[in-house]
C-alpha cells in the first residue's frame, strides 16, 4: 500500500533523479539558457488551476520549442502538490478579478450542489475554473521570468555529471 511515508522516501529519489538528469543534460552539452527555459516551462505550466491539461500544454509547448520533454514533465509532475495548495488561491482571485453576474463567488454555495445539481455543479465549478486560468495567465509571464533566472542561475552552479551511470537509488 502506497502510504505518506512511502511518498516521503520517494520524493528524494524523484529529486536526486531530476539532480542526475539536470548534470546529464549539460556532460552532454545542452545549452544552460534550453535547460533553464525547460524548467522554467514545467514550472510555470506545473502550477495551472486546473483539473486536467497542464502535462498536455506541457508536452505541446516542450515540442513546439524543441525542449527536453523529459525535465519538463518531470518538473511539471514533481509539482503537483504546488498546485493542489494553489488551486484555492487561485480560485478566490478569478472570483475576485472577474466578478462575473450571477457567478460563484465563494465554494460554500457549490458544495450543496454536487448532490442536488450536479450538472449545474459541473458548469459552476467550469467557469471558477476558467477565472483561475484567467488569472493564471495574467502572471504566467513573470512566474515564467523568475522561474527561469532561478533555473538559470541553479543551473550555471550545477557541474555536469562525469558518467552516465545514473544516481544510485
Amino acid at each position: 500500500m502506497f502510504t505518506l511515508n512511502a511518498f516521503e522516501t520517494l520524493r528524494p529519489r524523484i529529486l536526486l533523479q531530476l539532480r542526475h538528469t539536470l548534470q546529464s543534460q549539460l556532460a552532454q552539452g545542452l545549452d544552460h539558457r534550453r535547460l533553464a527555459a525547460a524548467l522554467a516551462l514545467g514550472i510555470s505550466f506545473g502550477v495551472l488551476p486546473c483539473f486536467f491539461g497542464a502535462s498536455l500544454l506541457c508536452a505541446l509547448f516542450a515540442a513546439q520549442f524543441r525542449l527536453n520533454q523529459l525535465i519538463v514533465q518531470l518538473v511539471n509532475y514533481l509539482l503537483y502538490p504546488l498546485q493542489l495548495l494553489l488551486l484555492l488561491p487561485y480560485f478566490k482571485l478569478g472570483a475576485l478579478l472577474f466578478r462575473a453576474q450571477g457567478g460563484p463567488h465563494d465554494f460554500a454555495p457549490l458544495i450543496p450542489l454536487l448532490r442536488t445539481a450536479p450538472l449545474e455543479f459541473m458548469e459552476q465549478l467550469w467557469r471558477v475554473n476558467l477565472q483561475a486560468i484567467g488569472v493564471w495567465l495574467l502572471t504566467l509571464p513573470l512566474l515564467w521570468y523568475i522561474s527561469f533566472h532561478l533555473a538559470l542561475s541553479a543551473l550555471q552552479r550545477l557541474k555536469p555529471c562525469e558518467n552516465n551511470s545514473g544516481p544510485v537509488v
